[in-house]
């Protein structure tokens, strides 16, 4: 199967009615990816194989795009791969080079006219390219936050600014 964008993924999802499972690869891992992929296989279900940047620092961007290629080869369900929480254009860039199809830039802790600026130049950048682009906005409370009491953190005014 041919590697889409997540873009096209998810319009077919919505089309449909149906969701489509993003699911981490621990930045590369064969025995991992090749779960992934057959599960979804068996299930005939799409599917976005997310790896996660800080994992791709120690595997190797073309390493993680290498393994997925290979193991997507033979199947028969649009899938892609995207880069999980880029924090530059240059691990966007290293992402698409190794073949991804979907970038994921996290500028959510910055400014909210600096993340616009920054998530527009990532678009300008790989959509050229066929590549889908993803990014975040405002705090995502996480376990570790425990003590945090910022709870939601984007108001509907922001949402809207930056769509």
């Amino acid at each position: 199967m041919k590697l889409v964008n997540a873009k096209y993924l998810c319009d077919v999802a919505a089309a449909k009615g149906f969701g489509i499972p993003a699911l981490n690869n621990n930045g590369g891992s064969y025995d991992i990816g090749r779960a992934i992929i057959e599960a979804s296989e068996e299930l005939q279900s799409p599917l976005i194989i997310a790896e996660y940047e800080p994992n791709l620092e120690y595997c190797g961007y073309d390493w993680a795009g290498t393994v997925i290629k290979f193991l997507a080869t033979d199947t028969t369900i649009p899938m892609c791969i995207a880069l999980d929480h880029g924090k530059t254009p240059q691990s966007v860039m290293r992402a698409v080079r190794a073949g991804f199809t979907h970038v994921m830039i996290d500028y959510a802790e910055k400014r909210l006219a600096e993340n616009i600026r920054g998530t527009q130049q990532i678009i300008d950048l790989v959509r050229p390219l066929g590549v889908s682009v993803e990014a975040e906005i405002g705090h995502i409370i996480k376990s570790s936050d425990a003590s945090d009491q910022r709870g939601g953190t984007v108001s509907v005014a922001e949402a809207k600014e930056f769509s």
